[in-house]
């Protein structure tokens, strides 16, 4: 696991201006730290880069940061190469631009496997959102929705509140029937809609007819 401290003053400043949407007074700490080799300003820096937040979005650049955060065994760069950018390691491939130092997605799995319940243990909301989602989906895990909803909702209480998103799309459209509960997907639902942070096109017409 990456040895760089994550109590780091300016990390943790970062990470506040990041949550405030105050970009560009985080980008500059997070470049700093990244160039310096700090897995988790590399990995944050991926996520701002993977979605567009106060930077233009380049999923290209947010691998290379990932897979450099990744390579130091920090939980957040392998989640995402193996989940939401497995496929970019495909695009590389066939582009010819694969590093030979590169971590491929099933390596990054078994690292997001080891690495994200310590951080999640350690009461990092954003791990247990992730280790959630690889409970909720099998991925590395063995498919649980009832550990995932319990990730997911430690994560929500502990501040993470987009992870309300995985929770109503537990109850709302589970592959094991007996999770799914219309009345608890559409409170879970209207919760992350008055948050701001409903991430799924799903409208209350759908979920009225579901």
């Amino acid at each position: 696991m990456s040895q760089e401290p994550a109590n780091n003053p300016e990390y943790l400043e970062a990470l506040r201006l990041v949550e405030c949407r105050r970009y560009t007074g985080a980008i500059p700490i997070l470049r700093s730290l990244a160039d310096a080799g700090h897995a988790g300003a590399q990995a944050a820096l991926g996520e701002l880069f993977l979605w567009g937040f106060g930077v233009d979005r380049s999923v290209e650049t947010a691998y290379e940061y990932f897979q450099s955060a990744a390579k130091q065994g920090h939980g957040y760069g392998a989640y995402y190469i193996a989940t939401c950018l497995r496929g970019q390691s495909q695009n590389a491939s066939s582009s010819g631009s694969v590093r030979p130092h590169w971590i491929s997605p099933d390596a990054a799995l078994i690292i997001a496997v080891r690495e994200l319940p310590e951080m999640a243990a350690q009461g990092d909301r954003y791990a247990m959102g992730h280790l959630a989602f690889l409970y909720q989906w099998g991925q590395g895990v063995t498919l649980d929705p009832a550990e995932a909803l319990y990730w997911f909702k430690k994560a929500f209480d502990a501040g993470h509140h987009a992870a309300a998103n995985g929770i109503f799309q537990i109850y709302y459209e589970c592959i094991l029937p007996e999770f799914r509960d219309k009345a608890l997907a559409r409170a879970w639902y209207r919760r992350a809609d008055q948050l701001g942070v409903r991430a799924l096109a799903i409208t209350e017409f759908d979920l009225e007819g579901r």
